[in-house]
């Protein structure tokens, strides 16, 4: 007897829920402009600041990175490139980039991003999983360029899936092991 009651409560809750959220005839409008790279991507992922935003997503083919758009809320952004793709680590042939991100536009407007890359040694026979921190200041100016940007690659532990938020000046980056 619960269960039903529970069921039917369910039921009145989501049609509420519906009936509230829904629009008038031509009251919503939508676009949509794909952010397409030649070489195609995926895994995007968005962080705002206010009017401000940061995309990011992982390149699928040579050269690897992880691409970066910025611009206001509501325009197509532009296209920044690979922000990942001068990472070098002493010892290794090459680092490639793109293999999972995460970003965030601090209040300071500072943008931070974090990324999967795997440096490959230069024997070119093993790479290793690693998390690269990417620290761009002043990335909601007009004029802003990831030339400023500076990255490092701060874990080789082979953990995946880095997230980074930020509180003010403090920033937090979360590694998190497979």
């Amino acid at each position: 007897m619960k269960s039903r009651m529970y069921t039917m409560l369910f039921a009145i809750f989501v049609t509420a829920v519906s009936a509230v959220a829904a629009t008038m005839p031509g009251g919503l409008s939508f676009s949509n402009t794909p952010l397409l790279l030649s070489k195609g991507s995926s895994e995007p992922e968005i962080g705002f600041n206010g009017n401000f935003m940061a995309i990011v997503s992982l390149g699928w083919l040579f050269p690897f990175g992880t691409q970066l758009w910025t611009g206001n809320f509501g325009s197509t952004p532009d296209l920044q490139g690979a922000i990942d793709s001068a990472l070098t680590k002493a010892g290794f042939a090459v680092v490639f980039g793109g293999g999972d991100a995460d970003v965030n536009v601090g209040s300071t407007g500072t943008m931070h991003a974090t990324t999967l890359v795997v440096p490959v040694n230069k024997p070119f026979k093993k790479g290793l999983i690693s998390v690269a921190a990417i620290t761009c200041p002043g990335a909601t100016a007009p004029n802003f360029n990831i030339s400023s940007c500076t990255a490092q690659i701060i874990d080789l532990a082979g953990n995946d899936r880095p997230w980074i938020t930020s509180d003010g000046a403090q920033v937090h980056l979360v590694p998190r092991c497979r």
